[in-house]
């Protein structure tokens, strides 16, 4: 992710002083004079000299935190995802919004968040964000992601990330175009128990993979649940079913494994 350039202090004047060919007040010595050990300790010497050194690595190479903005109080985040993002070395969460004012001004309480928006908009014009969490429901994932990109945030989205291919392609070239990144929120691609497992995997210690099966579920009978509504990117698949198939994909290193599905149980 783009980060803010670091302070003239954090290791600027440092390069700049390299650039020129001069270090206090003496000209970089010529290489032949130099044994190949003793090159390379001076080179290393003279982009980092002992000020730098003094004061620490962490202030050459400070990176400042990535400034998340969150899309909605869905509970995933409210009760998840943002309180884990609050524990990251790298991750701060500086603003949430909602389309009632007075649930994102409760969340931003509850959860020790700076700043709040009444609306989604409002948030995405906010210029100390540099990237969204969108946890918005199924159907508003590519239309306020793409408004995200658009605005120069990065994107991290909920599963699914497009209710459809050609969503997911569309999402695909606003990335390429605005130059920010977009990722769907899987955690098994960075989860330590699924790495281990594919580790397992590939070093055959099962033995050949042929083939994986998955199970999935919970009760939700309510029509009225928003994650029963196909309208709005409900259905077993886009909301648990995905899971199963990601995973298959992330052991067997492909895109598109062959896989089989109950379209009456999907219905179901």
């Amino acid at each position: 992710m783009a980060r803010h350039a670091p302070p003239e202090e954090d290791g600027r004047d440092v390069f700049c002083e390299r650039r020129r060919g001069s270090h206090s007040g003496q000209q970089e010595p010529e290489r032949d004079d130099l044994d190949g050990h003793d090159q390379i300790i001076h080179r290393v010497e003279w982009a980092f000299p002992g000020q730098c050194v003094n004061t620490g690595w962490k202030a050459v190479f400070h990176m400042p935190k990535v400034r998340w903005g969150v899309l909605g109080v869905a509970g995933i985040a409210v009760n998840k995802v943002i309180p884990a993002m609050q524990q990251g070395a790298d991750t701060e969460i500086t603003a949430i919004a909602s389309r009632d004012l007075a649930k994102a001004q409760r969340a931003a309480r509850q959860l020790g968040i700076a700043k709040t928006y009444g609306s989604y908009d409002e948030l995405l014009a906010d210029r100390e964000i540099d990237a969204i969490y969108n946890p918005l429901p199924n159907h508003l994932h590519l239309p306020w992601s793409i408004k995200a990109a658009e605005a120069g945030k990065h994107v991290l989205c909920e599963k699914p990330i497009g209710l459809s291919v050609d969503e997911a392609k569309k999402l695909r070239d606003v990335r390429d175009r605005t130059g920010v990144k977009i990722g769907e929120a899987f955690m098994v691609r960075t989860h330590p128990q699924w790495i281990k497992a594919l580790e397992l995997v590939r070093a055959g210690l099962i033995g050949e993979l042929r083939s994986m099966m998955g199970f999935f579920s919970y009760s939700n009978l309510d029509p009225a649940n928003i994650r029963n509504i196909l309208a709005y990117g409900g259905g077993g698949l886009m909301d648990i079913g995905c899971y199963p198939i990601f995973t298959s994909c992330f052991i067997f290193g492909a895109e598109r494994p062959a896989w089989r599905r109950s379209s009456n149980a999907i219905r179901k």
